[in-house]
């Protein structure tokens, strides 16, 4: 080991002085280096000593220097050898990010009772890679990959030995699972976990990277990379709510299909082909079924809806052709107000549409209405209001 000793300017040094020492082996092997200029040592008989001289426990030594060739008075300097005997060693750990930053704060004071036993007897200190004091090691920031930390651990009296903290943190594994999916009821939905991952576990105890399910409930996968790093999302999985069809709002040639709430949905005429708009148009008169389903394919429903033929001749004269006046798909409005008046304003016929179609007989009382033009309203369910002239003819 080294004798440090530094002596002042002043050119007539005086006092004792004590020095301690660290050696690695026997007391007497330590030698005389010292730090300043011009600076002799000699033993108690005044005998210069060369620097390569070994220390003895004990001993006393002195010391001058040499300023303007004037040296100075000795000084007397005591030599105390203590063993070097610092038994910490290297240490390497690896770590998993906590998380999916690239930078992890960890306490590197608490890896102390690795590097030596009894750690509490000892002194630490912490440099990094380039010499730089850490002087915060129970909070130090540490980046993805591989760095050394240099420790140097002290005795009280003044014995070290420098060691390295070799420390490798890992990546977490990064992926992102919806927070909430929905599905249909009585179908499956997939979950997938990603790709790029050594193995996956699920809540479940699937163990690959997709999984299909077809309950409702809270799902959890927990993914390891390469590094043998983990991490754990959840998912909360439910069924569609599903909306009604409100209504559909016929206008002219135009339907426009009602529901009880917004969402992203399709609409069809024929169960085959689909539209994103609510709306239909250039209809023909007829009779018509839509259908509403979600984009996942959740059925929501379906609801008739009409666009009118009203006759505006019959003829009920019991030839069997054209005996009735009709309108069909009335009977999909139910409620729908129907009237008929004579050139007077005398009501003649009245039904309030249920469930069965229109049929009047051009009866009034049992009695057929006579031959004529009559006046018609009808008040249908959904907002429509329809009117015109009727002719009935009941004779030649």
């Amino acid at each position: 080991m080294q004798f440090r000793y530094t002596v002042n300017n002043t050119p007539k040094p005086t006092g004792n002085s004590v020095q301690d020492f660290c050696i690695s082996a026997a007391p007497t092997l330590s030698s005389l280096v010292v730090t300043g200029t011009s600076l002799k040592f000699y033993d108690a008989a005044g005998n210069l000593l060369p620097l390569t001289t070994p220390l003895v426990d004990g001993t006393t030594y002195f010391v001058t220097q040499t300023l303007n060739s004037c040296e100075s008075e000795k000084l007397a300097v005591m030599a105390t050898l203590s063993t070097n005997n610092v038994p910490a060693n290297d240490y390497s750990v690896t770590l998993c990010n906590s998380t999916t930053g690239n930078s992890m704060s960890i306490n590197l004071t608490s890896y102390q009772s690795s590097i030596i036993v009894n750690p509490g007897s000892y002194i630490f200190t912490y440099t990094d890679n380039l010499g730089n004091p850490i002087n915060n090691p129970a909070n130090h920031l540490l980046n993805v990959g591989s760095t050394v930390i240099h420790v140097k651990v002290s005795t009280p009296d003044g014995c070290f030995k420098i060691v390295r903290l070799n420390l490798a943190l890992n990546p977490k594994p990064e992926f992102n699972l919806p927070e909430k999916i929905d599905f249909c009821k009585g179908k499956t939905v997939t979950l997938d976990a990603g790709t790029g991952f050594t193995s996956y576990v699920w809540s479940n105890g699937a163990t690959t990277q997709t999984i299909a399910v077809s309950t409702p409930g809270n799902y959890s996968v927990t993914v390891t990379n390469s590094f043998g790093c983990q991490n754990t999302d959840n998912i909360q999985v439910s069924y569609t709510v599903l909306p009604e069809i409100v209504s559909v709002n016929v206008s002219n040639n135009s339907a426009t299909v009602i529901l009880s709430a917004t969402g992203n949905f399709e609409y069809s005429l024929d169960n085959f082909s689909w539209q994103d708009s609510n709306v239909f148009t250039n209809l023909k008169i007829g009779e018509y079924m839509v259908y509403v389903r979600t984009k996942g394919g959740c059925i929501i429903g379906q609801k008739p809806f009409s666009i009118f033929n009203i006759p505006n001749t019959f003829t009920p004269n019991g030839d069997g052709f054209n005996d009735q006046w009709k309108i069909a798909g009335l009977e999909n409005y139910q409620g729908t107000e129907v009237n008929v008046y004579d050139r007077r304003g005398l009501p003649v016929f009245k039904e309030t549409i249920s469930k069965k179609p229109l049929v009047w007989d051009g009866k009034l009382n049992g009695s057929q209405v006579p031959t004529g033009n009559y006046w018609y309203t009808i008040k249908v369910s959904d907002g429509r209001i329809y009117t015109g002239w009727l002719l009935i003819k009941n004779r030649e």
